[in-house]
């Protein structure tokens, strides 16, 4: 009798756990994702734009974007720094 009660025990948990993880854990997902949406959806902003890109080609626009921002940042810096040797030659 003993070994029934812990044979059911094991099985209903077994069966439990699996219902968690088909229904529950994906529903809590979807809640949070939503959540987190909500902040930038209330600014305006496209929430698809920002956390995930559609398709490859979106990707690689956006590598090159991030790109050129950098090759931007780096042109800023080197300017000023020449401009700040000038400054210290004069």
């Amino acid at each position: 009798m003993a070994q029934r009660s812990i044979g059911t025990t094991i099985v209903g948990g077994m069966i439990f756990s699996v219902l968690i993880g088909i229904f529950f854990i994906p529903t809590l997902y979807a809640v949070f994702e939503k959540l987190r949406e909500l902040p930038i959806r209330w600014s305006g902003r496209n929430p698809r734009s920002e956390f995930a890109a559609e398709s490859v080609s979106e990707l690689e626009l956006m590598d090159e974007m991030d790109e050129k921002a950098q090759a931007e940042r780096r042109r800023r810096a080197r300017e000023e720094m020449e401009k700040r040797r000038q400054e210290e030659n004069e």
